[in-house]
């Protein structure tokens, strides 16, 4: 088994924020291309620890889209992290739930937080 100590956690991290570059929003057919969306940029120095402040997008009116996910990507433009968009259902467990844009004013905010699981 891989241990990563602490040090090389720090490393680490440095080295994955380095190449990332921007997050997306996407639909079951796609990144967003309607309401006013536009990709943001990361930048690199924004980064502390593995956490980034969050983003968020505020849209225009238009026809409902249903957003799942964001995905973010490297200098090169390929896709690196994703994440659907989730909430706990009566039971407790993760669910998909999309989020609907439609009116002026939506908002989208994401938190990019990297965690090193049973990193020592």
């Amino acid at each position: 088994m891989l241990k990563v100590t602490p040090k090389g956690i720090g490393s680490f991290t440095n080295a994955i924020t380095d190449t990332l570059r921007n997050i997306h929003l996407f639909t079951d057919s796609g990144e967003l291309t309607e309401h006013g969306y536009v990709p943001l940029p990361l930048v690199p120095s924004n980064w502390d620890n593995g956490v980034y402040p969050d983003q968020a997008w505020e849209f225009v009116a238009g026809d409902p889209v249903d957003v799942i996910g964001y995905y973010v990507t490297d200098r090169s433009g390929g896709m690196v992290l994703s994440e659907l968009f989730t909430t706990k259902n009566d039971e407790g467990e993760l669910v998909e739930t999309p989020l609907t844009i439609k009116n002026t004013g939506d908002r989208i905010a994401v938190s990019l937080r990297l965690n090193l699981l049973g990193a020592v």
